[in-house]
């Protein structure tokens, strides 16, 4: 009887997690006011995905269909991608809230400040950017760093995560940059900047961390303080 209690446990909770997310989905999806919500149903759906490969391996344990050692391997081997699952969730859920605070200061979206290379962003959001790119790279490397412990060898799901993260946030980070060097009317190649050794990274740092940009429009785009400016290029993407 404890073993059913077990599974029967392990399933309501995992059903509850979902339906509690397809409500939160549908709510969203009929809600056309909610700016941005195509980030926070993107959230939703990595959390309920990351969290199957927690629930399914310990029901069929419970169920005796898979031994307790191999779902131990099966966790080991999936946990990289769980955590990247998990960290993707994180980072959607503060583009969410990136997005509602662009909308209102900058007139653009998280979806144009993160992935084009065009228009212009302010200091403030390069500082959002970087604060939240630190902590889910952290996060990542904390990761990373546990999975590789005691000489442990990279295993598939390891290298696909680092295929997967590491070239997302390089280029969420030129784009950030490039931006940031267009308000200060100055070429997006200027991003390569840090590669000059010693002072090439402290200069990047005060040119977009410190430095305001130019005031009103200027050839990359209108000023990103004016939100009622018009022309400045939006991807319409989970908006």
């Amino acid at each position: 009887m404890e073993p059913l209690n077990s599974i029967l446990r392990l399933q309501f909770g995992y059903l509850g997690v979902v339906i509690l997310y397809c409500v939160g989905i549908v709510i969203l999806i009929s809600t056309r006011t909610v700016k941005g919500r195509g980030w926070l149903i993107v959230s939703m759906l990595l959390t309920v995905v990351g969290q199957m490969f927690y629930y399914i391996p310990e029901t069929l344990t419970q169920l005796k269909i898979m031994l307790l050692n191999s779902q131990s391997n099966f966790f080991e081997a999936v946990n990289p991608i769980t955590q990247l699952l998990y960290t993707l969730s994180d980072g959607a859920l503060i583009a969410f809230i990136f997005n509602l605070r662009l909308t209102s200061v900058e007139g653009t979206t998280a979806a144009h400040a993160l992935f084009a290379f065009n228009g212009r962003v302010r200091r403030s959001t390069f500082w959002i950017f970087y604060f939240a790119m630190m902590a889910l790279n952290l996060r990542m490397i904390s990761t990373l760093m546990d999975l590789t412990a005691n000489n442990k060898p990279p295993t598939v799901a390891l290298v696909v995560v680092c295929l997967i993260w590491f070239p997302l946030a390089v280029w969420i980070g030129l784009a950030v940059q490039v931006k940031r060097w267009h308000d200060r009317d100055k070429s997006g190649w200027w991003v390569l900047i840090p590669l000059v050794p010693f002072i090439g990274g402290i200069w990047a740092l005060v040119e977009n961390g410190f430095l305001e940009g130019t005031n009103g429009p200027n050839q990359y785009g209108p000023d990103p303080a004016d939100v009622n400016a018009k022309g400045f290029q939006t991807e319409r993407i989970l908006t």
